[in-house]
């Protein structure tokens, strides 16, 4: 399983959405209870889910992680740990999965300077207040000492999605390869 974590509009859904359509890698569908955005769909980019449905599936053990982020829930259920997945998280979700001990997933760190996230927030038509809420946010979730965990880190200012995408298979691939071979 790819993990996937960094600030907000690092290109963290986009990659993934091009691992899926490059290397069938496929998209945990994790929830949340965010309103959805334009051009998103219902079980596909997440299941939008009430906040009572997901404090529900809270006290059932349904989720390996669940964060409240930017005052809306996220989780990933146990049946999306699954080889050839990606999964995006927070770094406080990242720590459940570490716990899971299961050498076959990689955490890989998106970066891109606050200026360009800026801008990227901008073009996707962000409202300011918001841009500046997550950047706020993304100040003290994603500052260095709490990203120790990370496999692999990639700036994405300067690649194109289809570069990162190449780059994060060609780690994961290259994980996965090493681990069979030292298993036999």
């Amino acid at each position: 399983m790819i993990i996937l974590c960094g600030p907000s509009a690092v290109g963290k859904t986009e990659i993934a959405k091009e691992l899926g359509r490059r290397y069938g890698i496929k998209k945990a569908v994790t929830s949340t209870t965010r309103p959805i955005r334009v051009n998103e769909t219902n079980d596909i980019d997440y299941h939008f889910l009430t906040k009572e449905k997901f404090e529900e599936l809270l006290k059932e053990d349904f989720f390996v992680e669940s964060v409240c982020y930017n005052g809306n829930y996220y989780g990933c259920g146990k049946n999306e740990v699954q080889d050839d997945r990606v999964v995006i998280l927070e770094p406080e979700g990242v720590s459940n999965f570490l716990k899971l001990n299961n050498s076959r997933i990689i955490i890989i760190i998106l970066w891109a300077n606050e200026e360009t996230r800026i801008a990227r927030m901008r073009n996707r038509k962000d409202l300011e207040q918001d841009i500046e809420r997550r950047i706020k946010g993304d100040r003290e979730h994603f500052s260095s000492d709490r990203l120790s965990f990370a496999d692999y880190t990639i700036d994405t200012e300067n690649k194109s999605i289809e570069e990162i995408a190449n780059e994060v298979y060609s780690v994961y691939n290259t994980k996965l390869n090493l681990q069979t071979k030292n298993s036999k």
